[in-house]
């Protein structure tokens, strides 16, 4: 049984992390009372990458534009580093990790728009033939309408009919 999209939403979430939009720590998008950058942007992507050939394909825009997000959150964070507190705290490793997830979620959305493009069906069928236009038979007539018709012979530059202007 396929989930709802809401849950689909929170297993997105979830599965690329969410931080706090303050000051960039950790948040679970389950939380009460918290919204991460990423769960309070959850459906503008859903809806953004709506249109895209397969579910997956979605999912791995989304999971790819929620990393860009949390990058931007987490790129304004500096490094601290204290020698007589022995403090040190390296939060630009954050960024890095983010990025290099950003860039396994960028060759599977290769990888995957590649197989939709194989798997496509090939369309195969006649093709309309619509010129050259028949040559009229002694007592043709172009036939008269109520509106233009952009392929009657008369306005398409025919060497059997003659040109027609309409005045406005």
């Amino acid at each position: 049984m396929p989930i709802s999209d809401i849950d689909q939403q929170i297993a997105l979430v979830q599965s690329v992390g969410d931080v706090d939009p303050a000051n960039g720590d950790p948040v679970s998008p389950t939380a009460q009372g918290v919204t991460g950058i990423v769960m309070a942007n959850i459906n503008r992507l859903w809806l953004k990458y709506a249109d895209k050939a397969t579910p997956t394909l979605r999912d791995l825009y989304i999971q790819m534009e929620a990393q860009d997000l949390v990058i931007a959150r987490l790129e304004s964070l500096v490094d601290i580093s204290t020698n007589n507190g022995q403090i040190s705290v390296k939060l630009s490793q954050r960024v890095a990790a983010r990025r290099a997830q950003r860039d396994a979620i960028w060759q599977a959305i290769i990888r995957t728009e590649g197989l939709v493009a194989k798997s496509a069906t090939i369309q195969l069928g006649a093709i309309a033939i619509t010129s050259p236009i028949a040559v009229p038979q002694p007592g043709d007539r172009s036939s008269p309408s109520f509106y233009r018709d952009a392929n009657d012979p008369r306005f398409s530059g025919s060497p059997y009919w003659g040109t027609r202007r309409f005045r406005p």
